[in-house]
């Protein structure tokens, strides 16, 4: 998995739209939100990554999990990680109030996302 698919799919489990989160993002007078969804847009397409500024600050409104997303960058591979969502033992889904689980060995998709695709 790429870094950038790694936070598209955050993003949109998290539940905004690139614009929206960058309005949640952006912290003026330093970062306008047309900058703040630039960068977001970015790092999502493969060509800048987020700094460790940009991903504590990225963590305060979508749950990822910033040493899969560091290994992803690095080109290292992250283990357990939902190839549908991008959950991972860090920030897991939620199923009927517990969390999700591996629904499959290679540990690449999550119990919530294989009953989703069931039905």
């Amino acid at each position: 998995m790429k870094p950038g698919l790694y936070l598209r799919l955050r993003r949109e489990k998290a539940g905004y739209t690139l614009r929206e989160l960058a309005y949640q993002f952006a912290s003026p007078p330093t970062v306008d939100a047309e900058t703040a969804e630039r960068m977001l847009a970015a790092a999502e397409i493969e060509q800048a990554p987020l700094d460790a500024s940009a991903q504590m600050r990225l963590a305060l409104f979508v749950p990822f999990d910033r040493a899969i997303y560091g290994h992803l960058i690095e080109g290292l591979p992250a283990a357990s990680v939902c190839g549908t969502c991008g959950c991972s033992w860090h920030d897991p889904c939620r199923v009927a109030n517990s969390p999700c689980a591996w629904a499959n060995p290679q540990e690449t998709l999550c119990t919530a996302c294989a009953v989703r695709k069931a039905a």
